[in-house]
């Protein structure tokens, strides 16, 4: 099967500078007919009394507000595609999503123009070592691809942050991504909080010496030749050599790109902090493709409560 491209830049651009303004329509559309539709339910509704109507109404006001700025914010994000149209936003949208675009409330679209993976899937591999010469021992990740006998897990809706841009960081090169040699420093100290990220740490009693990056090209194993590996790799080459505390020009890569040495706290603790670390501590204690999976079912069990109750109710 071959296929070829029938359409040239400026075709592309015409499509796009009608596409984005109608879809820009639709969801305004889609949205206020959803409100209306909520507000029409809450006052329309004969059970409920004046008192719990008019608190439904300021929860639906509530909720509708931060509805709305969502939307417009993303905005922002969707007519990056067509900049005509994005200079045709109001500027209160414009100024109210650069407001609040350090929390990353929302994010922008993206389109890869070519599919990676292809003669392989680039992957890093971070290992340790208290000798710089031999011991190295690999750094077991939650969710990316790792050893060569871990089953690919299904994590979908779930985003996994850190193997995400693990995965990116392979495409470039650590010049690029900074981050991740602050990951290799955090690393290097036994840092918890960095740790609780990773699936197994091999050096839970001492920190290692050497931390060092090197780049695969993963493949998938056949069934003939699987065995009890899931994936194959070749094509090693070195990410970044091997790092330890006392070279002083990792603190000056990390200073220059903006990352203090040593790790600061960057938030009070609160309540809701403290909070938030007990949650985070109780999630961590569960297999995340399990706690994954027991969410979605969860959230589809009413409806397979009310397809039953509907096939009862017409005897199937």
């Amino acid at each position: 099967m071959t296929t070829r491209v029938t359409f040239g830049k400026s075709e592309f651009y015409w499509f796009l500078q009608h596409a984005v303004p109608l879809s820009v329509i639709m969801g305004t559309v889609s949205l206020l007919i959803t409100v209306a539709r909520s507000f029409l339910g809450v006052v329309s509704s004969r059970d409920a009394s004046r008192g719990r109507k008019a608190a439904e109404v300021i929860q639906m006001g509530v909720v509708t507000l931060l509805a709305g700025s969502l939307f417009a914010m993303s905005l922002v994000n969707l007519t990056e595609l067509d900049q005509e149209t994005q200079n045709k936003l109001p500027l209160s949208v414009q100024e109210l999503y650069h407001k609040y675009r350090p929390y990353h409330v929302t994010n922008s679209y993206g389109l890869f123009r070519s599919m990676t993976g292809v003669g392989g899937r680039p992957e890093l591999v971070i290992e340790g070592s208290h000798n710089a010469d031999s011991g190295w021992i690999e750094y077991d990740f939650k969710y990316k691809p790792g050893k060569l006998g871990a089953r690919p897990p299904v994590v979908i809706p779930h985003q996994p942050r850190l193997d995400w841009q693990m995965w990116f960081a392979a495409l470039g090169s650590y010049n690029y991504n900074p981050w991740i040699i602050n990951l290799a420093y955090q690393l290097l100290q036994n840092n918890t909080e960095v740790i609780s990220l990773l699936h197994h740490n091999p050096f839970p009693e001492k920190p290692p010496k050497f931390i060092r990056a090197t780049k695969y090209r993963y493949h998938y194993t056949s069934i003939k030749d699987a065995g009890t590996h899931w994936w194959a790799r070749d094509s090693a080459e070195e990410y970044f050599p091997p790092l330890a505390l006392y070279q002083p020009t990792l603190k000056e890569f990390l200073s220059y790109h903006g990352y203090t040495v040593p790790l600061k706290e960057s938030f009070e603790v609160t309540r809701l902090t403290s909070f938030l670390k007990l949650i985070r501590t109780l999630v961590d204690m569960v297999d995340p493709v399990a706690f994954i999976w027991t969410i979605l079912i969860i959230s589809f069990l009413p409806h397979f409560k009310a397809l039953r109750f509907r096939v009862s109710l017409f005897g199937i």
